[in-house]
């Protein structure tokens, strides 16, 4: 049995894919990882500016995540 551990998960994305806006991808990989723990704290989405300059914006977001997964197991599933 592995120990249950919290882990810290950072996201972001600059640019829309499949008809979704960065926050709406930043906002369905939450979901997404939210679904490999126990349970999940979100922080909220905020913007940053690309570097270097020019480029869009980021959308970021972080999470807590309670996780049964050994560090490698978790890396691979997100």
């Amino acid at each position: 049995m592995t120990d249950i551990a919290w882990a810290l998960v950072a996201l972001g994305s600059n640019l829309g894919h499949g008809g979704l806006a960065p926050t709406g991808i930043v906002a369905a990989a939450m979901e997404e990882v939210a679904r490999l723990g126990g349970s999940a704290r979100r922080s909220r989405l905020w913007r940053s500016p690309a570097w270097p300059p020019g480029g869009p914006d980021y959308v970021n977001a972080t999470m807590v995540l309670e996780t049964d997964l050994l560090p490698e197991d978790l890396l691979a599933a997100l």
